[in-house]
């Protein structure tokens, strides 16, 4: 899949917490273009092994030595809705608090690099403007300490 001209940042919060501590990430879709673009504005993460078809956002998480995720969640959802779809004029932005903790535990203590890919494959037309398809990556760091 292409890479887009689009303009992806993720943000740990807290970016440092005890392993207790319920994580969020915040996602942002920047259009940095000098004209209007058309995204999908749903940044659904999906858990991994899920199609992309249905999700917007996929995570990759690298932990200290010996962790591994102990959580699992189920998400109901599917293609992505016309509503689903904006455009973005020139510096315009969709942003999405995703709750982190429901998809990941990162209960060990230590540095956790998390990596996103947001990714669009359905080219649904808007006021004269077609849906972006491809992907963009962005990566963060938190770190867990001890209670």
């Amino acid at each position: 899949m292409n890479a887009l001209p689009l303009k992806l940042e993720v943000v740990a919060v807290p970016a440092i917490a005890p392993v207790d501590a319920k994580l969020d990430l915040v996602v942002r879709l920047t259009n940095p273009l000098d004209e209007s673009v058309v995204v999908n504005r749903r940044l659904l993460l999906l858990p991994l092994g899920m199609p992309e078809r249905f999700g917007e956002l996929a995570l990759d998480v690298g932990g200290p030595p010996g962790y591994q995720n102990v959580r699992e969640i189920h998400v109901r959802t599917g293609p992505p809705r016309p509503e689903d779809f904006v455009k973005l004029a020139p510096g315009e932005a969709v942003e999405r608090s995703v709750p982190l903790w429901r998809y990941e535990s990162l209960h060990v203590p230590g540095q956790y690099t998390l990596s996103v890919t947001y990714h669009n494959t359905v080219p649904f037309a808007l006021e004269g403007h077609t849906a972006l398809v491809g992907i963009a990556t962005a990566q963060t760091m938190a770190e867990r300490v001890a209670n």
